[in-house]
């Protein structure tokens, strides 16, 4: 499956916009954390590499280095939200052209799926991304 668009992962114009916006909240030298533009979930936050790589064994120690002190960022941000959380670790396949990225979704006791999003299957996103990633900078 080619999951490219104009020669490029998608993952990686998705990277090269987020980088520089007010979504974004953490940086590495091999990682970008932001808001999602289109978040499926009030506070969903993204941890991205910034180069092409297909999963874990693609990267070298020190990126896994990078990965860690993200993640670590990234989970203590989103504990001031709630302590529970989904995280959501998304790689290709063997010989797939994907991306290697991580999603992370707190676990907001309060928000309750009510008619609308039963009804229809969309989500109601409470917090514009621009607000979470300046509540998750601090």
């Amino acid at each position: 499956m080619d999951y490219s668009h104009a020669g490029n992962s998608i993952y990686c114009i998705i990277v090269e916009e987020e980088n520089t916006s007010p979504r974004a909240v953490f940086e590495t030298q091999a990682f970008v954390a932001f808001c999602p533009f289109a978040p499926r979930f009030t506070h969903e936050l993204w941890v991205v590499a910034k180069k092409h790589v297909r999963n874990l064994n693609d990267l070298s120690s020190a990126e896994v280095a990078d990965l860690a002190e993200i993640l670590l960022k990234s989970l203590q941000a989103v504990e001031k939200v709630s302590p529970n959380y989904n995280m959501m670790v998304n790689y290709g396949p063997r010989g797939a052209d994907f991306h290697f990225h991580i999603e992370i979704v707190p676990r907001i006791p309060h928000q309750v799926k009510a008619g609308f999003e039963l009804g229809t299957n969309y989500a109601v996103i409470t917090t514009s991304p621009e607000e979470t990633a300046a509540f998750y900078k601090g």
